[in-house]
């Protein structure tokens, strides 16, 4: 939520799931907005029906995202997705290692291949390193195209597949 209280600005809120565990702050999919103007007739109940069509779709996400925990998958699959989805081969490496260190805490499953993608979209490491960031600041722009690329892979036929078996 988002206000501004000397009326300059919107009121605004914003729905999306996020993957808190290791705190990269990835949304998964998209965020829903609802916004108000701050006018003499605004009340907050304005954002009930908002907030109660989101809690459900939270609940669903949810749903999901324990459907895809418990659906065990191996390297060769997320390799055969980051493929099918055009990932260089550098980065798809740097994926499958990614994988492998997600599986250690989260096993190998569907998830752990969510969590090497959120970890890259929003990362700046060894195996995912941002070009010119130590004279350049652009971790910003890099973290937006990166989460373009993760959000692709997940709406992609090779990763619905994966999801609808879970």
């Amino acid at each position: 939520i988002s206000n501004t209280f000397d009326g300059n600005g919107s009121v605004r809120v914003l729905s999306g799931a996020y993957d808190q565990v290791c705190e990269n702050g990835m949304c998964i999919g998209e965020v829903t907005r609802a916004y108000a103007r701050h006018t003499v007739g605004f009340t907050p109940a304005k954002f009930s029906e908002f907030i109660a069509e989101q809690m459900v779709r939270y609940q669903d996400q949810c749903r999901t995202f324990q459907k895809w925990a418990e659906r065990g998958i191996n390297a060769s699959l997320f390799e055969h997705v980051l493929k099918e989805n055009n990932v260089s081969e550098r980065k798809t490496k740097n994926l499958l290692k990614q994988f492998e260190m997600e599986s250690m805490t989260r096993g190998s499953t569907l998830w752990a291949a969510l969590s090497s993608l959120t970890y890259y979209s929003t990362h700046d490491s060894s195996l995912f390193a941002v070009r010119n960031s130590e004279t350049v600041d652009n971790h910003g722009a890099t973290s937006e195209q990166r989460e373009r690329e993760v959000n692709k892979i997940l709406n992609s036929e090779s990763w619905q597949s994966l999801a609808i078996a879970a």
